[in-house]
């Protein structure tokens, strides 16, 4: 999204940005644990990162 800015002064920062980017990010970690699983062999660290992707799905509502 800041691949063109010529200067730092033009770029800024919004809590919606951060908001859209949860929402992104929360869905692909779900999916990136269910569908290569064999990967990720920690199940204490899954627990979390699944918790955490469900708190912020389910945080806006």
């Amino acid at each position: 999204m800041f691949l063109n800015v010529d200067d730092t002064s033009h770029i800024y920062l919004s809590l919606n940005r951060l908001y859209m980017s949860l929402l992104m990010v929360a869905p692909m970690a779900l999916i990136m644990l269910l569908v290569m699983r064999s990967m990720y062999p920690n199940k204490g660290q899954n627990g979390g990162i699944v918790a955490s992707s469900l708190i912020v799905l389910i945080m806006p509502w």
